[in-house]
């Protein structure tokens, strides 16, 4: 729903999360005309392969909202 209102303008986004079992997570989006460009940098590979596994599952929960992903980055720190 957050993604919602960014509108069709582009905005960024940076998050950081502190789950201690996961490490720390940043995460930055940008929206610009329904196409979603995100970097996810997280602390663990064991993370970013978690994250890259479910990504097609937010991918398709992003497409019923009518937005694509137009870049998905993960890296670790």
């Amino acid at each position: 729903k957050g993604l919602e209102r960014f509108g069709d303008g582009s905005s960024t986004v940076r998050l950081r999360l502190h789950p201690p079992e996961l490490g720390a997570l940043e995460m930055s989006l940008q929206m610009k005309q329904q196409q979603l460009s995100a970097t996810v940098i997280v602390d663990s590979e064991s993370v970013q392969q978690v994250l890259q596994d479910n990504l097609q599952q937010l991918q398709s929960k992003l497409t019923e909202q009518g937005i694509t992903i137009e870049k998905f980055e993960f890296r670790v720190q």
